[in-house]
């Protein structure tokens, strides 16, 4: 399990100054099959004891609560922990308050295309979403070679979480697994198509379709090992592969696959491989290394 994300290192006027940078970078974006344009990404904050009031607006919004805890005046005063990603749909109404310490929200409003119908406002903890957000800050901030990239990758992968919101509150959704033996084949595309997002055993119900559960009990029993094993082995193959196949930092590889922390990561390649990704590096210059993958 990831730790907590500390608080982003940033005033609100940098907040401000790169939200409206990364917004420029990526004005539209494509996630599956939905076509999204940002008409507003930036930060909202609330002081101690003060409220957002109660406003419409006639696109989509997304509030992620980046530090304390608020509180939800339109769901009667419902608590809203750090990390709670909440979707509204169009024309829908909300304000908060911040009743015990100075909090901040993240607020990106977009029109989508297809509509995705959302009747009331929804809500998850996504707390790995927080992660997602520093790396795109720190992206913006820093301005590394790639960053673009990066920073379209992260912003993605934040509004892809809301869509799934979306996609949840839709009636008679249908599972995608209809056979039992299509289940570890739409698990195993899922992960390999989202292995740079930090991927949580619910993100993995939600979208096949079934109760937490469910998904563990049924994995286990068809393939002899747990969910987040297997999505850990994917991982450390597919940054095998890249070690050894290209020269991108090990840091850049690493956020590849979803383990944005360096040092962390080559604590689990070196777990799993029994080198560290640049003693690999080291002894293929060498010609000391025949992989056996």
């Amino acid at each position: 399990m990831l730790p907590e994300s500390p608080p982003l290192p940033y005033s609100l006027r940098q907040l401000t100054r790169l939200a409206q940078q990364i917004r420029s970078v990526a004005p539209q974006l494509t996630i599956g099959e939905h076509h999204l344009f940002l008409h507003h990404f930036g930060f909202s904050p609330l002081k101690a004891g003060g409220c957002i009031m109660p406003h419409a607006h006639p696109n989509y919004e997304v509030h992620i609560v980046v530090s304390h805890p608020i509180h939800d005046l339109t769901d009667n005063g419902r608590v809203l922990e750090r990390g709670t990603v909440q979707l509204h749909g169009p024309e829908a109404t909300h304000a908060y308050h911040s009743p015990d310490a100075p909090s901040q929200l993240l607020a990106i409003c977009f029109s989508i295309n297809p509509h995705v119908p959302v009747s009331a406002p929804v809500q998850a903890l996504m707390p790995n979403v927080l992660w997602e957000i520093q790396l795109l800050f720190d992206e913006a901030a820093q301005r590394l070679p790639g960053w673009r990239d990066r920073t379209h990758r992260y912003l993605c992968a934040i509004l892809a979480r809301a869509l799934q919101l979306a996609s949840a509150t839709q009636e008679n959704s249908e599972p995608r697994c209809q056979e039992e033996s299509e289940f570890v084949e739409v698990i195993d595309h899922y992960f390999r198509t989202h292995l740079h997002l930090l991927i949580t055993l619910d993100d993995v119900a939600d979208y096949v379709g079934v109760s937490r559960r469910t998904l563990t009990r049924t994995f286990r029993r068809l393939t002899d090992e747990t969910v987040m094993s297997y999505l850990h082995k994917l991982r450390m193959y597919e940054a095998h592969t890249l070690v050894v196949n290209t020269t991108l930092p090990i840091s850049e590889i690493a956020k590849s696959v979803g383990i944005p922390h360096p040092a962390y990561f080559s604590s689990c390649f070196h777990t799993f491989h029994r080198h560290s990704p640049h003693r690999i590096r080291q002894m293929l210059a060498q010609g000391e290394y025949v992989s056996a993958m």
